[in-house]
């Protein structure tokens, strides 16, 4: 047992002095086993992957300026490994980094967190920057620079410390130090004492220094509890994947020997069950798989082909010894993998494009090819969170060049971001894609060919892409047009990664990207531009060398995005996996006129819509709007949305069924509009138009594209084959029950809102007095969005909302300082709680309507209806909102009732503070 028993020994020879060694003895094994499960433990008891997402979160934002990395923010004094040496001084926030981090671990394996976090030590930087210069715990005098002065390498000479590390960040250490003790591609063990110095039941305080390149830490005091049977890692329950690596992290538990204890280690058996195939190993003395103590078992962890576990795991270990009983004792416990960085928290620390370095060939690399570049940029930012995950969200506008810089710059909105993503650091104020002009000629071949320059409606263009870098991971073709005032603006057209005009098959293996359109339209006229994305593993963007011009000659007759009507329509989708397929603030990019939006023959739903219509004379004065309504999975058909408003979801994974659209206002009657659409299993339907339900009910089929146009009252309709597609069945709505839709509420204006709630998320929006939260749940609502939709004046909604620890996010006094419009207003990520919420009409729509609302909260059950800005629930209290309920109604009408929406007031009180 010498050889196993090493992977041991630092950790006693180090910690005895702090821990103890337990003694040991020979207990008789009673027939029935005493059995210690950690789903009986309050530690891991109500455990989500949410809770431990925000403890993650917690505990390693807590050093708020730390970031990994950025050397800069981890000293006050830095630190030099060469003359004139100089240990450094950490700064307390990054001792506080470290120490916290240290406590997530220990919070994780269901242990007391440390009394006592690390402060400066001049002697642990010392010896720190000694063993930059010979990496062990135990130096030779010899390892010493000449340079040195002796006063200084004699202060961190001697060995006061028990774990070390090299080639972390400060607060990175933490978690290297905790994947140690087993190598599964050798077969051999290891330490595992630096493990447990930082998880260690009976720790109470650790210090550590950093200097050079090289982490160190000491246990200074035990004086800690340990209340429960015992702890392990990785921890019962949820289980963040990233903080574990499987090839050398061996899985340990540690005994409560007060309580159990491994007697004899040869009797000792750890059975490991994969719950998701059912495959299961055994590991004992005798395979060389298990080594422990009398108070600690380390067995071998499961193998995997990548390199994060996912899957979930059973533990149960035998041959163990209750203390108080003498009975033979079992250890059982799950292990449930998840990806913490897609729950957890995390700081923006890019925002960019896809990637952040554009290769421009010298033949656009004036000012103004350089501005058209520019205008031809997708205006939505890609965001980089601390954790590494990303996510793509709108820009404020067009990408402005920044010729002193190199490089085009933009902004975002933080509320745009997925909810666990926050700016701390203003990332989003100046989002940057640098580029640098070359005149290689390799970049020279970078270039973007059409099949025709000059094509009549109708035929088939061949768009190629040259590739010098055939390590590509995409493509993208973007539609330049220019605007009245000379300038332009961009519109992405194809990509490789998502469009059905990409030929994949052909551009296997090829220099070259194809994109076909089958049949080109007036509106496929203008120059175009390519960028092709190098692979993963570098951070470049090519532009083609020029931009290339398409003509389109109109033909008679049916025509696709040019309609003989004096109106327009446009409309874009929200579509599976894809996202909206066109930017939200330029409606220049959304299909027009009869124009396909969504897809055909790619299995992705619709899940949600935006829809408007715009004189072609924008001198013609006319008063018409749109209103349209979906029947969306789960929901049904959802209130009336008017005019660009969006009517589905988005996030949520809710197909959309069929749709109603209509024409409003004094001048509607001199138009119809046409729709249809293509639905799953039955491909394109018929026509319907002014209101007519268009899809399906009842039979669960997605819809996959729309076409929409608008043409003169009293002109022939479209024909069944339009646009390119001809449809494949003639009737517009096929429903299960043959019944008669029936929408209410087209002529009012609806209130639509959602809560995130602890544990659950994000909820669906609810509308018009509907409950939104929990009851009897004990759940806090942290966040909310709120909208109007349907609306038949001009004006919007605002709303502020009282915060844990945050108070009220703005001046509850002053509006303008307030969320509106659908923005949210409180937190995700972080678990706060909501306490008190105002809500308020503005512009025209606060002459015309009152807002009233009521909200749950903790210990008060419902309260009374609040309304027009006044305060809904409490404060000074610590009481969570769990519910809320919002009402629009005319001017005048008055409150709704105590008892309203299933729901009945239970406190007479709006607001209750202290």
């Amino acid at each position: 047992m010498k050889k196993k028993l090493m992977s041991i020994v630092l950790a006693i020879v180090m910690m005895i002095g702090v821990f103890g060694i337990e003694g040991t003895s020979l207990t008789a094994f009673a027939a029935e086993a005493v059995v210690y499960d950690a789903a009986n433990m309050s530690n891991f008891q109500n455990r989500t992957r949410q809770t431990v997402a925000n403890k993650y979160s917690e505990y390693k934002y807590a050093g708020k300026t730390y970031v990994n990395g950025d050397r800069s923010t981890w000293f006050s004094v830095p630190s030099s490994t060469s003359s004139p040496y100089n240990a450094g001084v950490l700064t307390e926030d990054t001792h506080k980094a470290m120490s916290e981090m240290t406590n997530f671990y220990r919070w994780l394996v269901g242990v007391k967190p440390l009394k006592k976090g690390s402060v400066h030590s001049a002697s642990m930087q010392a010896q720190a920057l000694d063993r930059n210069f010979e990496f062990n715990h135990f130096i030779s005098n010899s390892s010493k620079p000449d340079d040195m002065p002796q006063e200084m390498w004699d202060e961190g000479y001697a060995c006061a410390h028990n774990i070390l590390a090299a080639g972390y960040t400060p607060q990175g250490a933490i978690t290297g130090w905790m994947n140690e003790g087993y190598s599964i591609s050798s077969k051999t063990w290891g330490t595992v004492g630096h493990r447990y110095c930082l998880i260690n039941p009976y720790v109470s305080e650790l210090s550590f220094g950093f200097s050079g390149g090289v982490t160190i830490g000491g246990a200074n005091a035990s004086s800690n509890t340990f209340e429960n049977a015992f702890s392990a890692f990785p921890a019962p329950g949820s289980m963040p994947s990233e903080v574990i690596t499987p090839g050398y992290s061996v899985w340990s538990v540690y005994l409560n020997t007060s309580m159990v204890k491994a007697e004899n280690e040869n009797a000792v058996q750890v059975t490991v069950r994969n719950l998701n195939n059912g495959a299961a190993y055994v590991c004992t003395t005798g395979n060389d798989k298990l080594d422990c103590s009398s108070s600690l078992v380390l067995f071998a962890q499961p193998e995997i082909s990548g390199n994060r576990y996912t899957d979930s795991y059973s533990v149960e270990i035998t041959g163990l010894t209750d203390s108080a009983t003498g009975k033979p004792a079992v250890i059982r416990y799950t292990v449930d993998f998840f990806e913490v960085s897609k729950y957890a928290a995390s700081p923006v620390v890019t925002a960019s494009a896809v990637k952040t370095k554009f290769i421009i060939y010298k033949s656009l690399g004036d000012t103004a090819g350089l501005k058209k570049i520019a205008s031809a940029l997708p205006q939505e930012i890609v965001v980089t969170s601390e954790l590494g995950q990303q996510a793509t969200i709108k820009a404020n506008g067009p990408w402005v060049l920044d010729e002193a810089n190199s490089c085009f710059v933009n902004s975002a909105d933080p509320g745009n971001l997925p909810d666990n993503f926050y700016d701390p650091n203003n990332k989003l104020k100046k989002a940057v894609i640098h580029y640098s002009i070359s005149d290689s000629v390799y970049d020279a071949y970078n270039s973007l060919n059409l099949s025709k320059y000059q094509a009549n409606e109708g035929e088939a263009i061949t768009f190629s892409i040259y590739r010098t870098n055939m390590s590509t991971d995409s493509s993208q073709i973007f539609q330049l047009k220019k605007k009245s005032d000379g300038t332009y603006y961009g519109v992405k057209r194809f990509d490789s990664a998502m469009s059905s005009e990409f030929d994949a098959e052909r551009s296997k293996d090829s220099m070259y990207h194809y994109y076909v359109i089958d049949s080109a339209t007036p509106a496929d006229q203008g120059e175009y531009l390519s960028i092709y994305y190098a692979s993963k593993w570098y951070d470049e963007a090519y532009v083609s060398t020029s931009f290339a011009p398409l003509t389109v000659n109109a033909a008679t007759g049916d025509k696709v995005g040019i309609s003989t009507c004096d109106v327009d329509v446009r409309y874009r989708t929200h579509i599976q996996t894809y996202g909206w397929e066109a930017d939200e603030s330029d409606q220049y990019q959304w299909k027009k006129n009869g124009m396909i939006s969504g897809t055909t023959g790619q299995s992705k739903r619709l899940e949600g819509i935006n829809i408007v219509v715009t004189p072609k004379d924008k001198n013609k004065n006319l008063d018409l709007g749109i209103q349209y309504t979906t029947h969306c999975q789960s929901y049904g058909w959802l209130p009336w949305s008017a005019n660009g408003e969006m009517n589905g979801t988005q996030g949520e994974a809710k197909r959309l069924e069929a749709i109603k659209i209509q024409l409003k206002g004094k001048d509607a009657a001199q138009y119809d509009v046409y729709y249809r659409v293509h639905a799953q299993s039955y491909g394109w339907l018929g026509w319907a138009k002014n209101g007519q339900p268009a899809g399906t009910a009842g039979l669960a089929k997605r819809l996959e594209g729309i076409q929409i146009l608008i043409v003169k009252k009293g002109e022939n309709a479209p024909g069944n084959t339009y646009g390119g597609v001809t449809q494949n069945d003639a009737r517009a709505y096929i429903s299960k029950s043959g019944s008669t839709v029936v929408v209410e509420g087209e002529s009012t204006p609806n209130v639509a809102y959602r809560t995130h709630v602890q544990t659950y998320g994000w909820q669906g929006w609810k509308y018009n007095g509907q409950m939104s939260g929990t009851q009897r749940q004990s759940k806090r609502l942290e966040g909310i969005n709120i909208r109007l939709t349907n609306k038949d004046y001009t004006g919007g909604i605002s709303y502020i909302t009282h915060v844990q620890s945050y108070g009220w996010q703005g001046d509850i006094n002053n509006p303008s300082t307030w969320k509106s419009n659908g923005e949210m207003s409180g937190t995700s990520g972080k678990a706060k709680r909501l306490e008190a919420i105002c809500i308020k009409l503005t512009g025209e729509m606060e002459k015309h309507y009152d807002i009233y609302y009521r909200v749950h909260a903790q210990t008060y059950g419902w309260l009374a209806w609040a309304s027009n800005g006044q305060p809904a629930g409490t404060a000074g209290l610590a009481k969570r909102l769990e519910g809320i309920q919002i009402v629009l109604v005319p001017k005048g009408q008055g409150a709704p009732g105590a008892s309203y929406g299933g729901v009945l007031s239970q406190n007479g009180n709006a607001y209750i503070h202290r």
